[in-house]
């Protein structure tokens, strides 16, 4: 079984140096012209627009560049699926890493009221860093399977350092609606 040609392959009737010239002519680009090419080559143009003529070059030359086209259409969705498959992975790593610090913090507050007592006591660790964690991951994830952004964003200017009992409570019930939280 004869495999199938391309458009732009040697044609049977093609000699060696009518189809080389036309490799020439084909990967010139969108510079392409027979004037340059005789420049190229040395020789004479009226030889080069016969056999432009004869096997039909620009024809062959659209039908590689529409070729070329799709190959580089090809790669550039392939990269754009490994690049969602890492950053969706890095989104879920945040929010692990996310959820990690949501516990420590958990226990740590925990310690702190139970050797308090009843007294007055605050929160040492700023829960900035694992709020940003959290929204930086959800929003990764969601992002990279194209849901929409439903960001409610934390400002960083604010004091997190007093939070009672009851808001690092709230706290933690949002994280765990987040996914940040296991």
């Amino acid at each position: 079984m004869e495999e199938k040609k391309n458009l732009w392959d040697r044609k049977d009737e093609e000699s060696f140096r009518a189809f080389a010239a036309f490799v020439a002519y084909r990967d010139m680009g969108v510079k392409r012209s027979i004037r340059g090419l005789a420049r190229t080559l040395e020789c004479h143009d009226a030889q080069l627009a016969k056999w432009s003529t004869i096997h039909l070059w620009q024809k062959r030359c659209t039908a590689w560049d529409d070729y070329l086209d799709r190959q580089s259409q090809n790669i550039q969705i392939d990269q754009c699926r490994v690049m969602k498959e890492r950053q969706i992975a890095l989104g879920l790593e945040l929010q692990d890493l996310a959820g990690i610090g949501a516990r420590a913090l958990k226990e740590k507050v925990e310690k702190e009221v139970a050797a308090a007592g009843d007294g007055d006591y605050t929160i040492s660790i700023k829960p900035e860093a694992i709020s940003k964690l959290s929204d930086i991951g959800c929003r990764l994830e969601r992002l990279n399977r194209d849901e929409a952004e439903q960001n409610i964003q934390i400002l960083s200017d604010r004091n997190y350092d007093n939070f009672s009992l009851e808001e690092m409570e709230k706290f933690r019930e949002l994280l765990e609606k987040s996914g940040g939280a296991n």
